[in-house]
């Protein structure tokens, strides 16, 4: 599990009937600690970070909900309660259980937000032998403005072997092609593909429709640190991409205390 993440955060002035969101991608991991323990002080430390940033929409990645080895709590309802906020959640794994995963009973992605959520609607991806893949996508009712937000965690298959994420990029078009022309689309999340430049091909693909954060707009852009074959370094796998009703003014990789 992902332990020590970073969230992409990013202040959109947009076109429309507000004039600021400020958007966040964040993989809790589960609120797993490295040591595997203390779940509700790193719950405590995600729901001080939205709150100390003034966070209006956060998409979380690997939540688990009612799952014993994180002590049975519903965690994006507990954050979204500990903030005030609505939220939404699909599972992506259900009643399972394996040495990589322990004992699941749901774990899946979620997005918590400071505005009311009004519908919701998920796709399954393409995915490898790991575990499924979603998209989640939230209507929100910004100001009177309906915007959409979808969250997702890609599959995790090797970098050089990027078909099922590809094959999910597709999907998502799918989702894209079903909202409203008028209507502001922020999508984000962690791809798990290495950005690697505007070559990078999962990246590249999503950019054909969406308009990407990363560019020049970064002050920073590793998201996760990895140790690759005995080689520690840090990654981009966490992006932030909008349509072209939404005008991103910056975007900033945060370090976490804990996760």
């Amino acid at each position: 599990y992902v332990s020590e993440t970073h969230p992409v955060l990013a202040s959109f002035g947009t076109p429309v009937s507000y004039d600021k969101l400020k958007v966040a991608t964040y993989n809790i991991g589960s609120c797993v600690k490295l040591d595997k323990s203390n779940h509700a002080s790193v719950r405590n430390d995600i729901v001080n970070f939205i709150k100390d940033n003034n966070i209006d929409v956060c998409m979380l990645q690997e939540v688990d909900k009612d799952c014993a080895r994180t002590d049975s709590v519903d965690q994006a309802k507990a954050i979204a309660d500990a903030l005030g906020y609505h939220y939404a959640y699909i599972a992506t794994l259900e009643n399972t259980s394996s040495i990589t995963y322990g004992e699941i009973t749901s774990y899946g992605i979620a997005i918590v937000s400071r505005y009311p959520i009004t519908s919701t609607d998920s796709k399954d991806l393409v995915y490898g032998p790991r575990e499924p893949r979603k998209l989640l996508k939230a209507m929100i009712d910004v100001d009177g403005t309906e915007t959409a937000v979808i969250c997702t965690h890609f599959d995790d298959s090797n970098a050089n072997e990027p078909e099922y994420r590809l094959e999910s990029v597709k999907v998502l078009k799918t989702m894209l092609d079903g909202i409203d022309a008028s209507t502001p689309v922020i999508f984000g999340g962690d791809l798990n593909q290495a950005y690697a430049g505007d070559n990078t091909v999962v990246v590249k693909e999503v950019g054909e429709f969406l308009n990407s954060v990363t560019k020049e707009r970064y002050e920073a852009k590793t998201t996760y640190y990895t140790d690759d074959q005995g080689v520690e370094h840090w990654v981009q796998l966490d992006y932030i991409f909008t349509n072209a009703l939404v005008e991103c003014g910056r975007a900033k990789v945060y370090t976490p205390t804990s996760t």
